[in-house]
Parts: structure tokens; sequence; C-alpha cells
């Protein structure tokens, strides 16, 4: 079975180390030796009668020797300098490229790792020059730029025509279909890199896959959408409520932090919805002030009973002045014995107050009527003796022509008197009036004359010769021209 071996940045420096430390260790031992040993080395070759006859000649050679050893120390030195330096700048070049070769795997794991399709194109050749693995997993063999942009081409050109002219990073939404037919929804980013001149060299893409926020947003507009039309028939049916609905929610200090008023409450007040928003003390400005102490106090018995209903009637001044009825009904909702909630109707019984009123008119009319009725039977069994004593003075009195007018005068008051008490029985019993041909002429002449008798006025008649005749009843016009008279 066989073991990897692995290599690490410090052994590798740890055995560069040791070696240029040897090969310098080995070459200062060579290089400086003693002089006396150099000497001997140099002085057993050279001949015997030399060293005998010429020791300054002797002297002056191992003295230019001596420089030549120092000159040629210098120049290895120089040489142990330079070897160091080499040594030195191939563990720099290897330790830079070694660094550089795991930066570029970090930052391909790292464009791996991304979860989106990467690509980094040439500006001019439109060439792909880098891609992370998903974009290569998803646009198989399309390197170019025109391939993966083959569906929207001519959008992504004048992508790149905005970001030459503005030298800015571009966003754009596109659908694409992928090979099931599945629409694909990406948010595409371009970045532009450029060089040392300004100039833009390459074109970082990565696309987003947004399908999933496409979807949620769109559920979130059909829902918008749907609680909007909810919301309009809601309207429609509070609208078509003739009666004005509201709900306060209230804070434990008893302030109102929102209320809603329906849209009918400015046809019963006046007022639109707005004034009332959250002041709760704006109803009570409109209610009238007789009403107000009783209406407040009767609220404030239910609150502090905990009660959960409420009902009142009252009268309001609406904004163009006029008297309202209202009858309200109030829900109340607790919560630790504090009111957070009051949802209430509103009804406007104006009109009902108005109908109450009139039946109660109605209701004494009948029993005036039924007085009327007592009345006019009691005066009628009067005027019946009246008429009778009359009738019987006209019999006895004939021969005297001014007491026989005067009865035959008495006469006619009676009946008309007569008539008058069969209105007061037809008013009586609610029946209706009795009508028959009248001469309208005749009747204003009888009715003129008898009301006009006695006093210093003198009626005076002008009518059309062939004035038709009315179906009337006589009583009613009677009645009629005695009060215009």
């Amino acid at each position: 079975m066989r073991r990897k071996i692995y290599i690490t940045s410090r052994a590798v420096f740890l055995f560069f180390f040791l070696l240029i430390a040897g090969f310098v260790t080995s070459h200062e031992s060579s290089l400086f030796k003693p002089q006396f040993v150099m000497a001997q080395e140099v002085a057993p070759n050279l001949p015997s009668s030399a060293v005998e006859t010429a020791p300054q000649k002797l002297n002056a050679e191992i003295n230019n020797l001596q420089k030549q050893i120092e000159l040629q120390k210098k120049y290895d030195r120089i040489v142990d300098i330079i070897i160091l330096l080499s040594l030195f700048n191939i563990l720099a070049i290897y330790f830079y490229f070694r660094s550089k070769r795991r930066n570029a795997g970090f930052l391909n794991d790292i464009l791996n790792a991304l979860n989106y399709p990467l690509f980094v194109f040439s500006m001019k050749s439109r060439e792909v020059k880098l891609a992370n693995f998903i974009a290569e997993k998803e646009f198989t063999g399309k390197n170019r730029f025109e391939e993966i942009h083959k569906d929207h081409l001519t959008e992504a050109n004048s992508w790149l025509d905005k970001i030459e002219e503005n030298h800015k990073p571009v966003i754009q939404e596109i659908a694409k279909q992928n090979d099931s037919g599945r629409i694909k929804h990406y948010q595409i980013h371009l970045q532009p890199l450029f060089n040392r001149k300004g100039e833009i060299e390459h074109l970082v893409e990565y696309w987003i896959d947004i399908t999933l926020q496409k979807q949620a947003v769109e559920r979130v507009m059909r829902s918008k959408e749907a609680l909007r039309q909810s919301k309009e028939e809601f309207e429609k049916v509070i609208n078509s409520i003739p009666d004005a609905l509201y709900s306060a929610l209230i804070n434990k200090t008893g302030k109102i932090i929102d209320s809603y008023y329906s849209p009918v409450i400015e046809r019963i007040t006046g007022y639109p919805p707005s004034f009332f928003d959250g002041d709760k003390n704006a109803w009570a400005t409109i209610v009238h002030p007789e009403d107000l102490p009783k209406l407040k106090k009767r609220n404030a018995q239910a609150i502090r009973e905990k009660q959960k209903e409420t009902r009142n009637e009252y009268r309001i001044i609406h904004k163009n002045g006029e008297v309202r009825y209202i009858r309200s009904s109030v829900t109340l909702n607790f919560l630790d014995n504090d009111l957070i909630r009051a949802d209430g109707i509103l009804m406007d019984v104006t009109e009902m107050k108005k109908a109450e009123i009139e039946l109660m008119k109605v209701q004494k009319l009948e029993s005036i009527g039924v007085l009327a009725g007592g009345i006019a039977h009691d005066f009628n069994n009067i005027l019946t003796a009246i008429l009778g004593n009359i009738s019987l003075a006209l019999l006895i009195g004939k021969e005297n022509m001014k007491v026989e007018e005067r009865l035959a005068e008495a006469e006619k008051a009676c009946l008309r008197a007569k008539d008058l008490t069969q209105q007061l029985l037809t008013f009586s019993k609610g029946g209706a009036p009795i009508k028959k041909a009248t001469s309208l002429s005749h009747l204003l002449k009888e009715a003129g004359t008898f009301l006009l008798r006695g006093s210093n006025v003198k009626p005076q008649f002008d009518f059309n010769e062939n004035l038709w005749l009315a179906e009337a009843d006589e009583g009613q016009l009677s009645q009629v021209i005695n009060n215009l008279v």
C-alpha cells in the first residue's frame, strides 16, 4: 500500500537553509586558512639556492602571494554572496509561485462555492476567460458571449453599450426557458473590470436565480389583488348599509389609538370619517348639549359595570345645523378589566322619529274625531229641536212677512249647522267626502250672504252665465268659503 508523503513549506525552507549553511561552512574553511600554512605550502616549491641566496626576493613573492590571496578571498566572498542571493531568489520564486497556485486554487474554490453561474468575459472578443462550476454545468459547450445570450442577444449588447458609455455596473432581469420547457427568471449583474489605462478589459457577469422570488412576488401581488377586490366588495356592502359602522382601539389610559368610520357617517353627520379619527372628543362635539350629560353618564356606567353591549338614543347637530336623532348599539371588549376596543353601529332614526310624531298627531286627531263625533250627535239633537220649533213658528206666522223671513233665514242657518254636524261625523269616522253635482255660484252666494249678514259689508258677485256644475262636497266647500271670508 502506497503512503502519501506531504512536503510542507517549512520542510522545504529548512532543507534549503541547511544546504546553504553547509555550502558556506565548507567554502569558508577553504578560504580562511592561516597564512603560515599557506606559506609552508608555497615554500617547498622554491629552490633551496633561491632561499639561501635571495631572502628579499622570497619575502617579496610571499607578500605578492598574500595580496593575491587577499584578493582571491574578496572574490570568493562576492561569489558566496551571489550564490546566497541566487538561492534566496530561488526560494522566493518558489514560494511566490506556490502562493500563487494556492491563491488560484482558493479563488476557484470560492467561485465554485457560489450557487449561481459566474463568467468573466473579454470585453473585446466576448470570449469566456473564466467560469465557475455551475456556469460550466448549466451552459455546457457554450463558451461565447453570443451563445450564452442567444435568447436575448440584442438586450445583452445594449447592456454592454451602456456599460461602455457609463463605465458603471448594470443589473437586468430576464426570463429564460430551459431544456425541459420550464421558464426560470434571472437577475443578471454585469460588473466591468478596468486596466491601468482606465479601459474596460474584462466583464464579470453572474446570474442569480430569482424564480422563487418572482413566484413569491406574483403570489403576493395576487393576494394584494384579491385583498383589494375583497376590500372593494366590503366597501360596497358597507356603503349599501344605511347605517354607519365604526370601530375604535383604546389604550389603558382611555385614549383612542386607532379608529375606523364607514363613509356613511358623512351622510349622517355631514362630517367626513377623517373628522373623527383618533379623537374621542370629536363625537361629543356634535352631540346635542341637552343629551350629552346623559350619554356620558350611561357610557361611563357601561364601562364601569363591564357591560358587553350598550344602547343609546340621543340627538346630534348635523353640520348644516339640522337636529338628527341617533340610535347607537355598541359592543365593548375588555382585557384585564380595561376597555381595549369598541365596535358599534349608528342609525339615523330622524325620519322614524318624525313618523312617530306624525303618528302621535294622527292618534290625537282620532281622539279629537271621537270627541267631535260625540259633540256632533249632541249638537244634532239640539238642532233637531230648533228646526222643529222654527217649522211650527213658520206655520203660525205666515201672515207676518217679516217674521216669516227671519224664520226662513234661521231655518237655513240650522240646515247649514246640520251640514257642519255631518262633516264632524264624517271626520270622526274617517269617511270620504260626500260628492255631488253642485252649483258653485249658488254655493258662494249662499255662504257669502249668510256670513256677512248683520255686518257693514255688502257682498257683490260676478259669475259667468254658463258656469259648469262641479262634483264636490258642499259642506267642505262651504267650510272653505267660511274660512276665506
